[in-house]
């Protein structure tokens, strides 16, 4: 009787072990079902896309995006953030004696003031460098008006800085850092070049945010007037610029700048724009010799000269210029001979393809003679003339400005 209770409790010890073990292997069976499917799932998801993966236009497109990511390296140590130190309100006077005007109390107020004072970040703009040296290009109204700047590159390091010099036509402005290390030497591009549907790749500092990357291509390379600023060759784009941008680089997918952004505000609106490399870099070397930028002034307003007006003013096939639309009195032009209706051909031996070229051609000119030749009734003259430094004319009052304006 024994012995048979003895093997019913080791059957039944055996029962409940095989039971264990069925319930046991259930679960894991459940558990590792549970990991599998999901991975089959994305496996099976995942099939739907291999011809899509060896399709050459993917590789196009993986190719542009590490273009993308090899670019923003590449430009990021050569964009900055500009940044004003700025004092915020110190702490209050606490004196028992703040009822008392003694020297004591004077001295104690004064102390006070000396010792509370706080200073604050406030986010400006973008800059670029210029060279390894630590000078920087951005706009002037980045920095106008800023008597402390901090300069702060994308790997983190923060510079004191100065403002070397100016330009106020073209909003320019070159800074440079107080410190003797050596910077990473930007590459640049040729901005001439650049044709409308490239890709092109801005970064800066908008809101504050350092280092910020935004994409798209070219969309024109037109003038662009703002108020009585005349804006020269500058590059549209359908990327986005945002407030802070202004200063920063825009690149090309080689990794070269080829133009400064600039933001501005103008009839309520903000317009965003790039100005081409070329220029900015000419304009940014006299402000380091000069400590600012010295042009001539002609004195006129120009006309662009379209085929039709070619014809009716029965300039010779072949032949291209600017019509002076307006005079100014007393000006080199007028001094010189000009009369308004007269179409210029020539300044100083080179032909003039439209008002970019005769602005940037009389620019360069400076102060002193520019014989240029110009078409009148059928005839073509040439007058000498000598130009007069632009810059004199800034000085012009704010209804002057509003009735006329002209940079040639």
């Amino acid at each position: 009787m024994e012995r048979s209770k003895k093997n019913y409790t080791e059957v039944s010890a055996l029962i409940y072990f095989c039971f264990f073990v069925a319930i046991a292997g259930a679960f894991a069976w459940t558990k590792f079902s549970s990991r599998i499917e999901p991975a089959k799932i994305e496996a099976k998801r995942l099939s739907k896309f291999a011809p899509m993966r060896e399709d050459p236009r993917y590789s196009e497109i993986i190719r542009l995006q590490d273009s993308f990511v090899k670019n923003a390296k590449l430009i990021k140590p050569v964009a900055v953030g500009i940044n004003k130190l700025v004092m915020v309100a110190s702490s209050e006077e606490h004196s028992l004696l703040n009822k008392d005007n003694s020297i004591f109390q004077k001295l104690w107020s004064w102390w006070s003031k000396v010792t509370n004072v706080k200073y604050g970040i406030e986010y400006s703009g973008s800059g670029t460098l210029m060279n390894s040296k630590g000078y920087i290009l951005t706009n002037y109204h980045v920095v106008k008006d800023t008597e402390q700047i901090i300069v702060n590159f994308s790997d983190g390091r923060d510079y004191k800085a100065r403002v070397v010099g100016f330009d106020l036509d073209t909003d320019l402005a070159v800074v440079k850092v107080y410190s003797f290390e050596r910077f990473s030497q930007p590459k640049f591009g040729d901005s001439d070049s650049l044709e409308i549907g490239e890709w092109v790749m801005a970064i800066g500092s908008p809101f504050g945010l350092s280092g910020s990357l935004t994409v798209g291509v070219v969309s024109g390379k037109n003038n662009i007037q703002l108020g009585f600023e005349e804006i020269t060759k500058s590059i549209m784009t359908d990327l986005a610029i945002n407030p802070g941008n202004s200063g920063g680089p825009l690149a090309n997918l080689n990794g070269e700048i080829i133009a400064i952004n600039s933001v501005r505000k103008t009839d309520g609106l903000v317009i965003g724009f790039s100005k081409p490399i070329k220029e900015i870099l000419q304009m940014g070397n006299e402000i380091i010799e000069n400590g600012k930028v010295e042009r001539g002034w002609l004195g006129v307003e120009g006309q662009p000269l379209t085929t039709v007006l070619a014809e009716f003013f029965e300039l010779p096939p072949g032949k291209t210029g600017v019509i002076v639309s307006y005079l100014h009195k007393n000006s080199p032009a007028e001094k010189g001979g000009v009369l308004q209706g007269d179409i210029i051909v020539e300044f100083n031996g080179q032909n003039i393809r439209g008002i970019d070229s005769l602005t940037v051609l009389v620019g360069r000119a400076k102060e002193g003679k520019g014989d240029i030749l110009i078409f009148r009734n059928g005839e073509f003259k040439k007058l000498n003339i000598i130009l007069e430094k632009h810059d004199s004319k800034l000085a012009l009052s704010a209804d002057q400005l509003g009735e006329r304006h002209s940079l040639i």
